[in-house]
């Protein structure tokens, strides 16, 4: 039962980030999850033309994210 609430939690993160990929960097806002998934593959030359910079970003946000869900959940 743990293993399957993770798994729907990292699907849902997956989706989060997807959605705010596609509405805040490609300008494009889904209608459904799996159109998010593929404004993303169609949209592939975005990710190759990103620098470094955008990278460390999306890193940054994440760890926060992270620190943000551990605390909700209280775990360290």
């Amino acid at each position: 039962a743990a293993a399957k609430y993770h798994l729907i939690i990292i699907i849902e993160g997956c989706i989060s980030i997807c959605t705010h990929i596609s509405a805040k960097e490609i300008h494009k806002a889904p209608d459904s999850y799996a159109a998010c998934f593929k404004i993303l593959a169609d949209n592939k030359e975005f990710f190759i033309e990103q620098r470094l910079e955008h990278a460390i970003l999306i890193r940054a946000d994440l760890a926060f994210y992270h620190q943000l869900a551990q605390a909700i959940r209280g775990v360290d």
